[in-house]
């Protein structure tokens, strides 16, 4: 049994700035892969999302990092490995209020 407790963790030596989410089922959701690149409005709004893909030299680095917090916890190759896409403001400032179109 994992505690229901996430952990955020700051850059490692892997590039990595884990999220660690356990699951109430007893899976642990791990994110922060890092090596992220910022993509302008212009390039985003262009991409299909079949080309948002995750890029497995980071997910490796990300399980070399949660092994080396969590080593009774951690597998040799996650259940699942996947990409998304996280807005960001240009200047890096969260934006508060409505959304402009």
């Amino acid at each position: 049994s994992v505690d229901p407790f996430a952990l955020f963790c700051s850059e490692d030596s892997n590039g990595c700035h884990l999220e660690v989410y356990p699951r109430p089922e007893g899976d642990v959701y791990v994110c922060g892969c890092g090596g992220s690149r910022h993509l302008p409005r212009k390039d985003i709004e262009k991409l299909d999302p079949s080309e948002v893909v995750h890029d497995p030299k980071r997910v490796a680095a990300a399980m070399t990092s949660f092994r080396g917090m969590s080593p009774s916890l951690a597998k040799d190759t996650p259940d699942v490995a996947q990409a998304c896409m996280r807005p960001c403001t240009d200047d890096g400032m969260p934006m508060m209020g409505r959304i402009p179109n």
